[in-house]
């Protein structure tokens, strides 16, 4: 009982060590810059040492092999077999599946469903199992006792084990990137420690039935790990839902003040304001506008800045629209025609508006001059 408590103590220091360095190096401004290929290298190494030191340890545990510099030598030599498949699966995750690897504010968003992590997972799960029977048979030379039940019992929890941490990883950086939500070690490392408990005791117990009957307990611990860790990620994952939910109402409520202030600055500006789009049609004014012009909203809808406009004053206009479409704020005087055919004397700023870094239409302020000069007399 003892062997088995301190492999899986082992299996957690190195996992839960590893997958925090993973963590912080994509926290690092030198991380941030790494280019993909070789961030899928640096985590292929990570992925090939853990495949590959478990089971050496497992083995040493069960007291099937014993530790030397030879069967260290033969576990770090076939580690290559690991290494290499983690990094051509990420590879062909990345050229195939289009799935980045590296964690990115782009990439975090981009929606990839279960499929995709199933998949990686049942793969994951059966080169393992590959791996250890090469390893076990061909390196070291055991003869084995392989059921199919053990073969897929082992594959099922696997699966489930992988497929958790990954999704854990996933919402981990949803939370960094997205959100902005501080993730501390300790909470990382909780999640990292029951991913290799489930982890550890699955391939102990597949490994200990290749030679003698399954160990109750550690199947029991494996059953029970991986029932605390699918508990675990569905509750960060529905924690993160009701997170994002009420960051979703907070952001709404702020929009809403925003909106009704805009409104009201809108609606009892004592100025007229037009808001007009990229062809000069009036899409919107204000109750200032409509004294100041004589027509009704309808009315104006049916007309165009130029139709104001006094004879002479369109191709000035024309002068200054170029500009204001590039994104510069204008100031202009200029005269209108109102429905009473009064002349009246505006002094305007023109600003574009902008929706997503394009200019979608004019914002266009215009005071009475004449109206201004008799205020200022008083």
């Amino acid at each position: 009982m003892f062997n088995m408590v301190l492999y899986l103590v082992i299996c957690s220091i190195i996992c839960v060590s590893l997958l925090n360095l993973n963590m912080y190096v994509t926290t690092t401004s030198t991380g941030k810059k790494m280019h993909e290929a070789l961030y899928s290298l640096f985590l292929a190494v990570l992925c090939g040492f853990i495949i590959s030191i478990i089971p050496y340890i497992s083995l040493l545990s069960i007291e099937v092999i014993k530790l030397s510099s030879e069967s260290l030598s033969l576990t770090f030599t076939n580690g290559i077999y690991t290494f290499l498949f983690c990094f051509i699966s990420f590879q062909l995750m990345s050229i195939i599946g289009k799935v980045a690897i590296k964690p990115s504010k782009v990439n975090t968003n981009k929606k990839k469903g279960i499929l995709p992590y199933l998949i990686l997972s049942g793969v994951v799960a059966i080169f393992i199992l590959l791996y250890i029977l090469y390893l076990v048979e061909e390196v070291y030379g055991n003869s084995i006792n392989l059921t199919t039940e053990n073969i897929v019992y082992t594959v099922v929890l696997l699966t489930a084990s992988i497929y958790n941490i990954a999704r854990i990883f996933e919402h981990l950086h949803i939370d960094r990137l997205m959100i902005n939500r501080n993730i501390t070690y300790t909470k990382s490392s909780g999640f990292f420690a029951i991913f290799s408990i489930s982890l550890g005791s699955t391939l102990y117990m597949f490994i200990e039935s290749l030679f003698q009957q399954m160990n109750f307990s550690m199947t029991m611990i494996s059953i029970t790990s991986l029932l605390i860790l699918f508990i675990i990620t569905i509750n960060y994952i529905e924690n993160q839902m009701i997170y994002q939910n009420e960051m979703v109402e907070n952001q709404n409520i702020k929009l809403k003040i925003n909106e009704q202030q805009y409104r009201s600055l809108f609606q009892y500006n004592p100025d007229a304001i037009f808001i007009l789009d990229l062809e000069g049609n009036f899409k919107e004014v204000n109750p200032s506008a409509l004294s100041l012009t004589g027509y009704s909203f309808d009315e104006l809808r049916r007309l165009k800045i130029t139709d104001l406009l006094y004879k002479e004053e369109t191709e000035k206009l024309s002068t200054f629209l170029p500009d204001i479409l590039k994104g510069t704020s204008t100031n202009l005087e200029t005269f209108i025609m109102t429905k009473s055919n009064q002349l009246v004397n505006l002094n305007v700023t023109a600003t574009p508006i902008k929706v997503d870094d394009s200019i979608t239409g004019i914002y266009m302020i215009a005071q009475d001059v004449l109206k201004k000069i008799k205020f200022k007399k008083r």
